[in-house]
């Protein structure tokens, strides 16, 4: 068993073409984001729901939606960098038009990397300003619009 760093993980934004099933991500033409510093938790929270039985006095707990969380990609700005022009572009978009996105993992002993799939609508680009010191960052949020597909193949 071996377990990764992020080092070396790469950010990709994709087309509004399908993206519902493995093979239509696959097909779809993604293009990496440059400079990403970092990418939160790519979450979907699954959700329940309670019912107390009368006659047995208990709760259980039922699974109902999931629901998906946002997610943040950190970039140092760069403003002739490919990816990030398609990211400023989908989050200056003013329709509800959703994103393919892919991370790539860098765990190459699994034979192909992992490589985690979703959809999403890209927006509030934030410009989270600094000091002297500090680098040029680019916060975008990504919605999980359809949930996760994982492509586990080694």
């Amino acid at each position: 068993m071996a377990v990764y760093s992020m080092a070396f993980a790469t950010v990709h934004i994709g087309t509004t073409g399908a993206g519902s099933t493995l093979s239509e991500m696959e097909a779809d033409t993604f293009v990496q984001i440059g400079e990403v510093q970092s990418i939160s938790a790519l979450t979907d929270t699954q959700n329940f729901s309670a019912f107390t039985g009368l006659s047995t006095g208990r709760t259980v707990q039922s699974k109902s939606s999931k629901a998906g969380d946002n997610i943040m990609i950190t970039v140092g700005y760069d403003p002739d960098d490919a990816g990030q022009i398609d990211l400023r572009d989908a989050a200056a978009v003013t329709t509800q038009a959703a994103y393919n996105m892919k991370v790539v993992y860098n765990d190459p002993a699994a034979g192909n990397a992992t490589t985690i799939f979703w959809r999403g609508k890209v927006g509030n680009e934030q410009y989270p300003g600094g000091s002297v010191e500090d680098m040029e960052l680019v916060e975008h949020m990504i919605t999980n619009d359809q949930g996760f597909i994982v492509d586990l193949r080694a």
